[in-house]
């Protein structure tokens, strides 16, 4: 039996004079971090995103919304009940807010529990994440 897979979070802040510079920095982080990893054996290191530090604080709704449906579906993926409990409530926060965002719509549907259902069985069963 092979050993458990792990999933780590890191936040590097630094300074850079522009975005290009930030992004260099950035990578050279990543492939520092490679040389721990063993990349035969399927370890991986990927940087996600890169931003200014003082536009993090004005992050626009669908920003918001994208780093929430990628955060329900980690949840999903890491296979614990209470994840998956969690994972469902942050699907219902997602529905309502992305409809909430929607000038024309006066109220949101109701929530599609099978909608989510979907979306679980497409990562758990098939390793499909729909953000891919």
């Amino acid at each position: 039996m092979g050993a458990d897979k792990y999933v780590a979070t890191f936040r590097a802040v630094y300074e850079a004079e522009d975005e290009v510079e930030a992004m260099l920095i950035a990578d050279t982080i990543e492939q520092n971090g490679k040389r721990d990893l063993e990349e035969e054996e399927g370890d991986t290191l990927d940087v996600t995103q890169v931003m200014a530090f003082k536009d993090a604080k004005n992050i626009t709704p669908q920003e918001t919304l994208f780093a929430l449906r990628k955060a329900r579906n980690v949840l999903i993926r890491v296979r614990f009940k209470d994840c998956y409990l969690l994972a469902q409530e942050l699907d219902k926060v997602i529905h309502y807010m992305s409809h909430n965002m929607e000038p024309n719509e006066a109220y949101a549907p109701p929530y599609d529990y099978g909608n989510f259902l979907e979306i679980a069985h497409g990562i758990l069963k098939n390793g499909k994440d729909p953000m891919d």
